[in-house]
């Protein structure tokens, strides 16, 4: 069993650990022997664990290397916490509908009572903490805000999960009212505040920067930016493959190629400009399919991670290079692939305009490939490329393919 399947197995058991305390304090024989009743036992298990995800996704978006190195990557861990997070919601929501549903058998405006403000408190934490919720949601999924706008909504969910917390605590319940539990999940609940705090609050003071100067800046493409820099103090442990994130505030050269987002502006980038370096991430590096046939399908500044990898080789395997994009004026670094592959005939490039030949599908990629067996394929770039082509890849595990996804997004 691979490091992945055991890291799901972790973070399912350990959203459902509550529900081993809950199930020991009251039988189950006496939690389900009615409708009213059953109804409320659903509504506790769905808080329960929807309280378990919400601390888990916070651990999630920690950056914690260890967990990385677990699920394959900073990209697997961002797609992780994505997907609980959206599990934890549903779970939230339904919290309060089966316990509304359960008053309903006796009174309406008990029922009401728990979906709208009034004079209980307690209760009155976890409307909060639900409504809040669910606007932050929505602004995350179904609205387009500007980047810095978005980062700064994101980081109220810790404390929409704050009131989650005391609601839980205040209010009747079994956690309340039952001391193994109530301890367990004050660990719970502290590790994942504690893992908010860390990448909000205490960020800058708990994760390691390096000082770096930018020495050159020119232009790579139409949306490309590249920078060389020289550290001014410590040099960063990097690898080919990997990426990093900067901060701009007022030999060990390293380039970097940065997409033009708008997120900052194109003055800040010029020579003698100190700038922070966090990092680096990302799994994507060539010793993990050394001298194995390799097919990347690379778009936007997902090229720059290729070249990364492919400037590091003494000797090349077979490669196959997709280039995507969506007409010449989004290409760069051609030149740069063709000399690569003019010294290294192991390796072909292919560029594909999307303009020209619509999208790219996994049925194109295997009538040009062939069998994919024992292959490795690399998909790096923006997210609207993986979104396209995971599905499709997905049917290919039974054919012995290893797919690997690196999606280059600001987060």
């Amino acid at each position: 069993m691979n490091k992945q399947k055991i890291g799901w197995i972790g973070l399912i058991m350990m959203a459902c650990s509550p529900l081993i305390f809950w199930v020991i304090r009251i039988p189950l024989t006496i939690r389900f022997s009615d409708v009213s009743t059953t109804a409320t036992s659903i509504g506790q298990i769905t808080g329960l664990v929807a309280l378990s995800l919400y601390a888990v996704t916070l651990v999630l978006s920690g950056r914690y290397r260890w967990i990385e190195e677990i699920f394959g990557g900073s990209t697997k861990v961002y797609q992780i916490h994505h997907i609980l997070g959206g599990v934890s919601f549903i779970l939230i929501l339904l919290h309060p509908l089966f316990l509304a549903g359960s008053y309903a058998t006796f009174s309406l405006k008990a029922a009401a009572a728990l979906l709208l403000p009034g004079s209980d408190m307690t209760i009155n934490l976890g409307i909060i903490a639900l409504y809040g919720t669910l606007i932050l949601l929505v602004l995350t999924f179904f609205i387009k805000l500007p980047y810095f706008t978005w980062k700064a909504t994101h980081k109220f969910l810790g404390v929409a999960f704050a009131f989650s917390v005391l609601h839980s605590f205040l209010v009747s319940s079994d956690i309340s009212s039952y001391l193994p539990l109530r301890i367990y999940m004050l660990v719970f609940f502290g590790v994942g505040l504690g893992s908010y705090f860390k990448g909000t609050i205490l960020r800058r003071i708990l994760t390691k920067d390096w000082d770096y100067m930018i020495i050159k800046v020119y232009e790579s493409g139409e949306h490309m930016i590249k920078i060389d820099t020289k550290p001014t103090d410590k040099v960063i442990g990097f690898r080919p493959g990997q990426f990093v994130f900067l901060r701009f505030p007022q030999d060990s050269t390293m380039k970097l190629t940065l997409e033009s987002l708008g997120i900052f502006p194109a003055r800040t980038l010029r020579p003698g400009v100190k700038i922070k370096i966090r990092g680096p991430m990302g799994k994507l590096r060539y010793e993990q399919f050394f001298k194995k046939d390799q097919i990347w399908i690379v778009s936007g500044i997902g090229i720059i991670p290729f070249l990364s990898v492919v400037h590091s080789m003494e000797q090349s395997s077979n490669i196959r290079v997709y280039y995507v994009i969506y007409d010449q004026y989004e290409v760069a670094y051609m030149n740069e692939l063709s000399l690569i592959t003019s010294k290294m005939p192991n390796i072909k490039a292919f560029l594909y305009s999307t303009r020209e030949h619509g999208k790219l599908t996994v049925e194109m990629l295997e009538k040009d490939v062939g069998d994919f067996a024992g292959k490795e394929i690399i998909v790096a770039g923006p997210p609207l490329i993986a979104i396209n082509l995971r599905s499709q890849f997905n049917a290919l595990h039974s054919k012995g393919a290893k797919i690997h996804y690196e999606i280059l997004h600001h987060v």
